[in-house]
């Protein structure tokens, strides 16, 4: 397997260069592209899509593709419902066994079985990952997700349950973390933790401090591919950069586009101590700071007003901001919420029209997963990972189409992560 990296700013062609790519190859190679939005896949794959965004068929039941679309000819298929299955799994292994080129969402793709992969293997297929994947998240068992929005009490009972299974010899830790079913000692097969034991035996689950479990992205999913492209930006400050690491897939990142000093003249950052006041410390406007403050609420609430209105004068498609979720409606207070976007979205054009950015939160990478890497042996830049977040999320708005952007980040130490990104020579 062979790891491309294509690696530039938001803009600057990476989707144009993978489809030219694409274009080019031997019509015998198979492709599958995943990317985070279902949209990013249509527009991928030229899809034909009516005014809810739904994929047109013709008569026939064929998908509807633009003529002058540059894969057109490559006819890449969506994993759809509409199969004796009734599911997208169903269909996608389906579209595989023929050997066909796919378009599907990271989430999809998820799901992939072992006799999936098995099928990618013999077929030989290339993986065009548009934005990186999520390689390791927190694990929930499927009987704690009925907790109404209590996404802690629902890890919670998971964590308790799997150290259960563990302190009783059901479940064992290798000196990575990774667990490992024993199946002589409970056959768990039509039990409520027949999924643990799946993902136990599938190497997908990993313990953290005796603790805490995470998912892990199967590697072997992965390594069943003949090629894998990655189009990301700042790949290197990544976790699925450490996670390549921690399982020794190499890769050759491509740097194209243009340098951030080239809009360094476009970008305007608030200066206004009275409106970033309330980021000064270096923990203001972490996750747990916002989620117990209620002064910083407030501030934040009445900061974000006056950004948009008395300073900016913003109209409503000028509008983009973000802070953490569970803050979203507090901290809008109806007013601004279809401005709002999670700050960890990628691969959406919508608010290219946008110049007025507030970015109201203070990043920290998951203190578990910082754990995890540590204890093997992977040193973990958060500044750096945190910044290239960030830019990810700035470079949703105007900048885009190198237009002049105003950027209001109240913390201090992401204000001066940024400044010190725009000043970077190289």
């Amino acid at each position: 397997m062979r790891v491309r990296v294509l690696d530039a700013l938001m803009g600057q062609g990476k989707s144009t260069k993978i489809m030219n790519d694409v274009s080019l190859l031997p019509n015998n190679q198979p492709v599958i592209y995943i990317a985070p939005l279902l949209s990013e896949c249509h527009r991928f794959a030229g899809t034909q899509v009516d005014e809810e965004g739904e994929i047109m068929f013709d008569e026939y039941g064929n998908i509807l593709c633009n003529s002058d679309h540059p894969l057109s000819h490559k006819c890449f298929y969506h994993p759809n419902n509409r199969n004796s299955t009734g599911t997208k799994v169903g269909s996608l292994s389906k579209l595989v066994k023929e050997g066909k080129n796919i378009v599907s969402t990271h989430s999809l793709f998820k799901s992939l079985t072992k006799e999936i992969i098995a099928d990618i293997e013999k077929a030989g297929y290339l993986l065009i990952i548009d934005e990186v994947l999520c390689v390791w998240e927190k694990y929930v068992m499927a009987q704690h997700c009925d907790t109404e929005n209590d996404t802690d009490k629902e890890s919670m009972d998971t964590d308790k349950e799997i150290r259960k299974l563990i302190n009783n010899g059901f479940i064992e830790v290798d000196v990575v973390g990774l667990l490992h079913w024993q199946w002589d000692k409970y056959d768990a097969r039509d039990t409520s933790h027949a999924e643990v034991a799946r993902l136990c035996d599938t190497h997908q689950l990993c313990i953290v401090n005796g603790s805490v479990v995470f998912w892990e992205y199967p590697v072997w999913a992965l390594k069943a591919f003949k090629h894998i492209w990655v189009a990301t930006y700042g790949f290197e400050n990544s976790f699925m950069c450490e996670y390549f690491k921690c399982h020794d897939i190499d890769y050759q990142v491509e740097k194209f586009g243009e340098h951030q000093s080239s809009f360094k003249h476009l970008i305007t950052i608030v200066e206004d101590n009275k409106l970033n006041s309330c980021g000064d410390r270096n923990h203001s406007l972490s996750y747990t700071n916002i989620t117990k403050s209620k002064t910083h609420n407030e501030a934040l609430k009445n900061n974000l007003h006056n950004f948009f209105q008395n300073k900016m004068k913003a109209k409503v498609k000028d509008r983009l901001w973000t802070v953490y979720s569970s803050k979203k409606r507090s901290i809008s207070g109806g007013r601004y919420a279809s401005s709002w976007l999670a700050y960890n979205t990628k691969a959406t054009n919508d608010y290219k029209d946008a110049t007025c950015v507030a970015y109201l939160i203070n990043l920290n990478a998951n203190l578990m997963v910082m754990s995890l890497l540590g204890h093997r042996g992977v040193c973990f830049d958060q500044d750096k990972w945190a910044t290239s977040e960030m830019v990810q999320f700035i470079w949703r708005s105007a900048i885009r189409e190198s237009k002049p952007i105003t950027v209001y980040i109240p913390s201090k130490r992401m204000r001066t992560l940024f400044i010190e990104w725009l000043n970077e020579s190289s």
